[in-house]
């Protein structure tokens, strides 16, 4: 299997959105390829003590 990760922000969803379409042509075109979508959530990063 092969796999194409979608990692976007939570922010970015309408944008993540208008590529799923294409997402879909990928797979049809590609056997065994699937892509997945990880929307994230950022938070300010602190550096542990």
């Amino acid at each position: 299997m092969r796999a194409l990760p979608i990692i976007a922000m939570l922010r970015q969803q309408p944008e993540v959105n208008t590529w799923l379409a294409v997402g879909d042509v990928l797979e049809a075109d590609y056997p065994g390829l699937r892509y997945f979508e990880f929307p994230t959530i950022a938070w300010p990063y602190r550096r542990p003590r």
